[in-house]
Parts: C-alpha cells; structure tokens; sequence
C-alpha cells in the first residue's frame, strides 16, 4: 500500500513538473509557427501590408504564388489551432488561480483560435480558386468584376471573424486576463504578467483602426510585442517550479 502511495505521488509530481514545461513548448512552437507563416507570405504577397490592395493586384500574385502562399497560410492556421489547447493548457497551469476570471481567459482564448481559423480559411480554399479563375484568358470581364465583388465581401466578412475578432478582439481579451492571473499567481515574475497587459492594450487600440481611425504601426508592434511575450513566458513557465 505503502509502495501504490508513493508511486502514485510520484507520477503526480512528474506531471505537475511536466505540465509548465509542456505548455512552455506549446508557447515556442506557436511563435515558431506564426513567424514561418509571416515569412513566407511577407516574400510572397507582402503581408500583411499587402491585403489592404484591390482583387486586380491581390488575385493574380496570388495566382502567380500559390504554393508558397497556400504553405504560409497552413503554417498561419496551425498556430491559429494551437492557440485552442495552449489556452487550456495554461489553464491547467493556472488552476490553482482557479476563478471565473480564468475560465472566462480560457474562454476568450479558445474563440480567439476557433475564430482565427475560420478566417484564414478562405486563403486556402476559396481565394485560391478565385485568383485561378480571374487570371484565367477565358475569362470575360464581367466575370473579373464579379470575382473582385466576391472577394471584396469575402474578405471583409472572414476578415472581420478571424483579424476584427480572433487576431485582436479575443486575443487581447484572453492575453489580457491571463496576464491579471500571472500577476496574482506568483508563479512567474510580475512583470511578464504587466508586459501581458500592455499587449492586451495593443491589440484593443489597433480595433479603431476598423473604425477608419489611423493607428500607424499599433497592429505590427503589438504582434511583434504579443510573439515576445509568449517566448518570455515559455522561459519563466520552464524554470518554474509548480507550488504544492
């Protein structure tokens, strides 16, 4: 009896040990994952920056580009995806913080994956097909009007769920809340939980920019500053020891 008790703390040490590190690692692949997706589509079609020109442009460096475009967005859409059990991982790491301001965190953290997701859909599926369709000769140019129509609402429908809600609104809500759980937990320097809040900010104010209010470079510091952020965190969550 005296040997199953001691094995079995044993095993619940070696996985409250394992638990920070694990999400530590979720945390590095997830910066990993974002930053070969901006790579590639930056060298493919300028972005971010160049989601803001017409069909006329977009679609046919699309068309020009797809490979390497359809491979940056996969890499896109799998960190989207992460962000879904790195909020519930982190909020096994927090349990001890366990509250409604951390399930609601968790909350905003999985909508903000799920809603990413559904917004970099369209890049592999259904703009793909549009950019094939425009560049094609056979094409008239009432059918090229009506493919630019289609991918204007498109984007701005998808681009409202996955950059308006998923990318700023839910993200800056969840890093936001998390942040407040750091600072309370203790279970890393408090300062990573105060740079988590002024990412949060970040992210809120670059919202008034879909409000044709000019930000300047808000969205691009607050993702370099967000990236930042998960990397520190993954630093402090491996060294850290999980209080009993």
């Amino acid at each position: 009896m005296k040997n199953a008790t001691m094995h079995t703390n044993h095993k619940e040490r070696a996985s409250a040990v394992s638990l920070p590190k694990l999400t530590a690692l979720f945390l590095v692949l997830e910066v990993i994952l974002f930053m070969t997706a901006f790579r590639v589509l930056s060298n493919a079609v300028n972005w971010p920056a160049g989601l803001d020109e017409p069909a006329a442009v977009v679609l046919p460096l699309l068309a020009q580009r797809q490979s390497a475009v359809i491979a940056g967005y996969y890499s896109y859409m799998l960190s989207a995806i992460l962000v879904i059990p790195l909020s519930l991982l982190l909020h096994r790491v927090l349990a001890s913080e366990n509250g409604p301001l951390l399930a609601i965190a968790t909350t905003f953290g999985v909508l903000s994956g799920v809603m990413k997701s559904l917004g970099i859909l369209r890049w592999l599926f259904l703009m793909p097909f549009l950019a094939n369709t425009y560049v094609n000769p056979g094409t008239s140019p009432a059918t090229r009007e009506t493919i630019a129509l289609v991918y204007d609402a498109f984007n701005l429908y998808a681009g409202k769920i996955g950059e308006h809600l998923g990318t700023q609104m839910f993200t800056a809500l969840w890093v936001g809340l998390i942040a407040i759980v750091l600072v309370r937990s203790g279970l890393v320097s408090r300062w990573i939980g105060w740079v988590g809040m002024v990412v949060a900010i970040g992210w809120l104010v670059s919202l008034v920019k879909d409000f044709g209010i000019y930000v300047g470079p808000v969205v691009f510091i607050s993702m370099t500053l967000l990236n930042f952020w998960y990397l520190t965190l993954a630093v402090a969550l491996f060294q850290s020891r999980t209080r009993s």
